[in-house]
């Protein structure tokens, strides 16, 4: 990256170069030669190719040779001192306007910084993923506990009907359906453990890790409130800390500087109107980066927002799924109830409960991209 930097810099500033003209260079290396030797003869070799129009049209008429070899006189030493000198004006501006180029291009501290979030943020989002992953994982073991509770209750189901069967109060299509769903949920069940210990061991593998501390035993996570407490802190974290922003915001401020200085030393206006020009369309950036920031933001927010509604609902239901379990099993011990009736009724709890867990887990995911979010690394809504 150094030396494609470097060289992009080589060839702005041979541009510049040969912009200010070849003969100038040339006068100006013979004058040195002539100052090393003033003994000496001092001539130089001028072409068509090479005129410069601020050379004295006397001078090109006598010095000037098409397609030539021969060698020509140098000027005469006061015209010579007066290109000289704005010569070397001209290599002034230009050395002052390649080194504000390159510190612009190859700032050690803004790299060393960008790479310094970067990886800051590589490392966040790869937490992030894992963590979903094992929220994920914990959804899946919940709904393989929700599986186990509808196994029971068909392979009652099934030993009903086959009774039924024998009394010639049903069907062998029936007994035949029962069988097929209990082999379904069966199977369901078997790929749902067996996904279970696949990405639970890959997940392990970070456990004891700092930062993923969240790996415990795959209960139900309790979701925690999120580090930003209001959308306002929310969106001054993204702010701070997005890296896309940062590097706007650090090639406003360098072209800024750059503008001052070519003020300072008089530059030509069309370079400065080029680096206003330049500014605008960097802060018309900023702005529509600002702009999709606060709505990814906001979109985040709102669908915390939605989320801990779901789950604090869930949690005011909770103790009322409680005692309809206990009711239940009270209803089957005095006999009210069949046990397929009771396994049935248990059902319809458990699922409920399971869907509270399911809203546990999608707050605590939420809270968890809203903590990266605070740190720079933009989640989009869902």
């Amino acid at each position: 990256m150094k030396k494609k930097t470097r060289y992009l810099v080589m060839v702005v500033m041979t541009i510049i170069l040969v912009s200010l003209g070849l003969p100038f260079a040339m006068g100006f290396g013979n004058q040195n030669a002539y100052n090393a030797n003033p003994g000496a003869t001092n001539y130089a070799v001028v072409y068509e190719s090479e005129i410069d129009e601020s050379v004295p049209e006397e001078y090109v008429a006598q010095h000037v040779y098409p397609s030539s070899y021969e060698i020509a006189p140098s000027m005469p030493e006061n015209e010579l001192e007066a290109l000289i000198l704005e010569i070397q004006e001209q290599i002034g501006e230009l050395q002052f306007n390649v080194q504000l180029l390159w510190a612009i291009i190859s700032d050690e501290q803004v790299d060393d910084e960008v790479l310094r979030r970067q990886a800051a943020q590589s490392v966040a989002t790869e937490r992030l993923m894992l963590q979903i992953e094992y929220y994920n994982v914990t959804a899946l073991l919940s709904g393989t506990e929700l599986l186990k509770h509808n196994i029971a209750l068909a392979e009652r189901h099934l030993g009903v009907e086959r009774t039924r069967l024998s009394l010639g109060e049903t069907t062998q299509m029936s007994v035949d359906l029962v069988y097929a769903e209990l082999n379904a949920l069966n199977r369901q069940r078997e790929i749902s453990e067996k996904t279970f210990r696949v990405r639970r061991q890959w997940i392990d593998q970070s456990l004891g890790l700092p930062g993923y501390d969240f790996i415990r035993d795959y209960t139900v996570p309790v979701p925690a409130s999120p580090q930003a407490n209001s959308l306002s802190a929310l969106k001054t974290g993204l702010m701070n800390y997005d890296l896309s922003l940062y590097i706007v915001d650090r090639q406003i401020a360098q072209q800024n500087e750059f503008l001052a200085e070519l003020i300072d030393t008089d530059s030509d206006i069309e370079i400065i109107e080029a680096v206003k020009v330049e500014i605008s369309r960097l802060n018309a950036e900023r702005e529509a980066l600002r702009n999709q920031l606060e709505l990814a933001a906001t979109n985040r927010w709102l669908a915390y927002q939605e989320a801990k509604v779901q789950h604090d609902l869930a949690v005011t239901m909770r103790p009322a799924l409680t005692a309809r379990l206990e009711l239940i099993s009270l209803m089957y011990d005095l006999g009210e109830i069949s046990t397929v009736e009771r396994l049935s009724l248990e059902a319809e709890v458990y699922e409920e409960l399971h869907n509270m867990n399911l809203a546990a887990i999608a707050l605590a995911i939420i809270v968890a991209e809203l903590d990266v979010m605070a740190v720079g690394v933009i989640m989009q809504s869902s």
